[in-house]
């Protein structure tokens, strides 16, 4: 395991996704849910506090999760096992975290387009992380010199 690298995957696969939420609300495909709001519904707080749960989330809470599942994922690849982490993370995020936030299972309570574009953003996240997340190289024999 490689906190450092967790961490770093983490922040590039939010950053990425990031992105993705800015252009979806700047050349909406459909119509957009805000995900930073639900998240601020949640905390109770100001918006800033839907961005820092936001933050939390995706850069300690889900990389350390996939850390400790990859090596059970499967995929042929950290991308591959990347992907199917962004459908379980969506699939906890449909049935657990939503309907708290008051958006009912898979958010339909906001609209259909819900569980499908969380889906996408989910599996991007996903792939990102599996992209970036490099597991610590076992250590290598080294002789030592007399």
């Amino acid at each position: 395991m490689s906190p450092k690298s967790a961490i770093l995957a983490g922040v590039v696969a939010s950053l990425v996704l990031a992105a993705a939420l800015v252009a979806e609300s700047l050349f909406p495909v459909l119509p957009a849910y805000d995900l930073v709001g639900l998240i601020q519904r949640f905390t109770g707080g100001p918006r800033a506090a839907g961005w820092l749960g936001y933050a939390l989330v995706g850069v300690l809470l889900w990389p350390a999760v996939f850390v400790l599942l990859r090596a059970r994922l499967p995929g042929a690849s950290d991308i591959a096992r990347g992907l199917v982490f962004g459908g379980l993370a969506w699939a906890a995020m449909m049935l657990l975290f939503l309907p708290i936030a008051g958006a009912g299972f898979f958010g339909l309570v906001i609209g259909w387009w819900v569980p499908v574009m969380a889906l996408l953003q989910h599996l991007l996240y996903g792939a990102a992380l599996g992209l970036v997340y490099r597991p610590q190289a076992p250590p290598r024999n080294r002789r030592r010199r007399r």
